[in-house]
């Protein structure tokens, strides 16, 4: 299910980054704590985040690298993986209920007010490849 995901989103004129290694992926577990669900593994496994914004200019999922820059262990509510050039500063996971949601960088927002956004990470990639009005 991922590969034709990740085929639609090239088909969208995103450029991804090649596959991250599994020890990428365990460095980025262990430097956050953060025990990330499987389709996420697997997504990092094929595609290592987008390599830039060109003809995609709403989101961009980042590599492992800038996962580790953006975020600590020490984040106690969200593990961002993503932000959005037009309205959304960032989308991630909630250390809570590992779902994803999205923040605009209110204060609020880290008392665990960010807005919900999807179940699973293969739910916000097909939010994502439909362009939907709940990333935004």
């Amino acid at each position: 299910m991922l590969d034709n995901i990740i085929g639609e989103i090239k088909q969208l004129g995103i450029k991804v980054n090649g596959k991250s290694e599994k020890e990428d992926l365990i460095k980025l577990t262990n430097t956050l704590d953060f025990d990330f669900p499987n389709d996420f593994k697997n997504f990092y496994l094929i595609a290592n985040g987008f390599s830039d914004y060109i003809g995609f200019e709403r989101h961009h999922i980042w590599d492992i690298n800038k996962i580790c820059e953006e975020n600590t262990a020490a984040d106690k509510l969200y593990i961002k993986f993503c932000d959005s050039m037009l309205s959304c500063p960032w989308i991630g996971f909630s250390r809570k209920d590992r779902k994803i949601y999205k923040g605009y960088g209110l204060e609020n927002e880290f008392d665990g007010n960010a807005e919900f956004i999807a179940e699973t990470f293969t739910d916000f990639l097909k939010l994502m490849t439909n362009n939907s009005e709940k990333l935004y």
